[in-house]
Parts: C-alpha cells; sequence; structure tokens
C-alpha cells in the first residue's frame, strides 16, 4: 500500500451539460454520463482523449504521485480507465493498485443514503436507534435523540476520539474489526474503546453543534431497514 506522503486526498469536478466525475488520487465515479453529448469531443475516442488529458493536468497542478481512475455509467459500466505515476519508486501504478480514499467515501455514502430518502426507505430525521442493530445514546443527553440528519451533518456529538484511532484505523493497515464491531464497542458504555463525553462523545447535545466526526458518518453504513 502506497505510503501515506503519496495520497495527498486531491478531488475536483469536471462538469459539462451533460455529465460530470469526481476524480480523486484513487477512484473516480460518474453518472449519468452520454460520451456523445461531450461539447468539444465525439465518441469513445474524443472521451479518452479529453479525460487522459484532465487527468494528467490534474496530476500535475496537485503533485500527485500516481493516480488511478475510472468512469462508470450506470448502464454501460466502465467507460473509462486510466492510470499514471509510480506507486512506489520504479512501480507504475495500474487498475489493482491500493489507494486510500479516506474522506472521498463520505461523498459516496451521502449519495445512497439520500437515494434511500428519496424511495422513502428511511428518513432524514429518524432516530437511529430505530435503524441501527445496537443503541447509542450520548451519556451527557440520553433523552436526545440521534438522528440520521445529524450524522450527515457531523452534529450528532459523536467525536473521534484519536487516542483510539491512531492505534487503529489510520496506521495504514485494515481495521482490526468489521465497522459495525468497531462502532459497536467505541460507543456502547462497557465496550473496550468506549471512553466517557469528551472522548467517544462531544460535550454537547445532539444537533447543537456541528463537529467533524468519522465515526458519526461511519454509521450511516450500518443501517438497517426500520
Amino acid at each position: 500500500r502506497p505510503p501515506r506522503s503519496t495520497l495527498f486526498p486531491y478531488t475536483t469536478l469536471f462538469r459539462s451539460p451533460i455529465y460530470s466525475i469526481m476524480a480523486c488520487a484513487g477512484v473516480a465515479t460518474a453518472s449519468a454520463f452520454t460520451p456523445a453529448g461531450l461539447p468539444a469531443t465525439r465518441g469513445a475516442t474524443g472521451l479518452h482523449a479529453h479525460v487522459t488529458t484532465e487527468s494528467q493536468r490534474i496530476m500535475a497542478e496537485a503533485s500527485l504521485k500516481g493516480v488511478s481512475a475510472a468512469i462508470v455509467d450506470a448502464s454501460h459500466g466502465v467507460i473509462w480507465q486510466g492510470s499514471f505515476g509510480e506507486a512506489f519508486e520504479g512501480r507504475p501504478v495500474g487498475p489493482s493498485t491500493l489507494f486510500q480514499l479516506a474522506s472521498v467515501s463520505k461523498a459516496v455514502t451521502a449519495v445512497v443514503i439520500m437515494q434511500q430518502v428519496e424511495k422513502g426507505l428511511v428518513s432524514l430525521d429518524t432516530p437511529i436507534n430505530q435503524v441501527l442493530p445496537f443503541a447509542v445514546k450520548h451519556p451527557d443527553f440520553p433523552n436526545s435523540a440521534i438522528t440520521l440528519r445529524q450524522l450527515l451533518t457531523h452534529s450528532s456529538g459523536i467525536c473521534d476520539n484519536w487516542n483510539v484511532l491512531e492505534d487503529t484505523a489510520v496506521q495504514n493497515a485494515d481495521f482490526p474489526v468489521p465497522l459495525g464491531e468497531s462502532l459497536r464497542r467505541y460507543l456502547v458504555p462497557g465496550e473496550d474503546y468506549y471512553q466517557t463525553a469528551g472522548r467517544s462523545f462531544c460535550k454537547t447535545a445532539p444537533g447543537a453543534k456541528n463537529t467533524y466526526s468519522n465515526r458519526s458518518e461511519e454509521h450511516t453504513s450500518e443501517l438497517q431497514s426500520p
């Protein structure tokens, strides 16, 4: 896995009237893309040339050592992919090179959640204890329900305890236990990752203040049907 120094989290958005792709130093995704509608180019050949040129330009501007990207169309699957630069000295980036996507995954998660909201499967104001396999309560505000909206807007009162996370999640290796299990152990009293308010939880009530929280956003991946 590439060292952290080569994984500067750079994200940009190419836009035209008919397409958009979100590209980063790891993976790019696209939706509602019509290659024939490109304003400056036409067809697959033009698409490949256009995106390749843009990827190389972004790589140079952001001083990225290596990039691997793809455009995925809902109807046609992967319609473009490309790899540039090196993962390590002398080892070029390829389609199977591992990258640390970091918080780019939050945008993907939010889109998936909002799709479920649009389908009426869940509400943004649903208390998360109705859709999680374990109960979560703020120890200082046990009567204040934490909602899905609060998880997505970083206002749930759940904080990142870096004393725990630095020793587990961010050492360029896989987390030692599955995400759902780690969340339970982090937020349920008596579990090994749990600590009192100000560590696993902030000192503010759910909904009272925005505090950037990785652990808060991670909950959305564990939602179950109410």
